[in-house]
């Protein structure tokens, strides 16, 4: 659905969709949680985490056992792993999902969210940033949105500051799971460190899936003319959708030739491939 609502991240109006489950409307873009009918998840029901693990059923409770807190440590564990997370950003999340607990500000809340939204700020606090849509489909059925309201739920609590993210922050690990090669990811690279000289009103992630796909398709490389992914591919990598690839790419169209560096294509190439991009 379209509506004029801001969004501090895209910094601009954006499309938005609403999880009719939760209430809430989210940016198209960049996942950001733009309104919420309720930022708690007290409602929600049938988490099998909170099943298992809560005093009296509740699934919240605040000081917790060792054997909670166990559980709880293997499950962020087991989401860090299929992620493909360092143990420093595992061993964080843990840390902080353990002061929840000792503070005991876990009560009546989404236990897979609150986990997975650990799990998103120590990424962002160890400067290898993961997105909302990255993170749920490891989540145990917890969804982009609800992960965003237990991480503006923790960063609140704690007054966490994660600073701001940049395109450069994804480019590279963007790119390698395309499957470019190095000088194709250096290029790129480049172009996104470029991208903060012009005002292009997207969201760093969708910059990135941007550039990772222009960057492949300018690839001179005859021999691997196949191996070229298709935009389809790029969004289900990076988790961004082909609508907002699209649109960022029409975007960075214009500039390009001032991001691309020129030994990886002339200018004169860029602009045919320009003129002649089919989106």
């Amino acid at each position: 659905m379209a509506a004029a609502i801001y969004c501090w991240v895209c910094k601009k109006s954006t499309e938005v969709r609403f999880d009719s489950s939760a209430g809430d409307t989210v940016c198209d873009q960049c996942g950001l949680l733009l309104e919420s009918r309720s930022i708690d998840d007290e409602k929600y029901q049938g988490r099998p985490f909170i099943e298992r693990s809560g005093n009296g059923g509740s699934g919240g409770g605040g000081g917790g056992g060792s054997d909670r807190v166990d559980r709880a440590f293997a499950t962020i564990a087991a989401m860090s792993s299929r992620l493909n997370l360092d143990d420093k950003i595992s061993n964080r999340a843990k840390g902080l999902y353990k002061k929840l607990l000792e503070q005991k500000l876990c009560k009546g809340r989404n236990q897979d969210a609150l986990m997975a939204a650990c799990l998103y700020i120590s990424c962002r606090l160890e400067k290898s940033p993961r997105t909302y849509r990255e993170i749920s489909p490891v989540a145990n059925g917890a969804t982009d949105t609800q992960i965003g309201n237990q991480e503006q739920y923790i960063v609140q609590q704690f007054g966490i500051d994660l600073g701001q993210i940049r395109a450069t922050d994804f480019i590279r690990r963007f790119c390698s799971t395309i499957g470019l090669e190095n000088h194709a990811i250096n290029a790129a690279t480049e172009a996104a460190e470029k991208t903060e000289q012009f005002d292009i009103r997207r969201s760093p992630p969708s910059i990135a899936a941007a550039l990772g796909y222009l960057v492949s398709q300018l690839s001179d490389d005859t021999d691997n003319k196949q191996k070229k992914p298709l935009l389809e591919d790029v969004a289900v990598i990076t988790k961004v959708s082909e609508r907002t690839i699209r649109n960022c790419c029409n975007d960075l169209v214009p500039h390009l030739s001032n991001m691309i560096p020129s030994w990886y294509a002339k200018e004169n190439r860029i602009l045919k491939f320009c003129a002649a991009l089919d989106l």
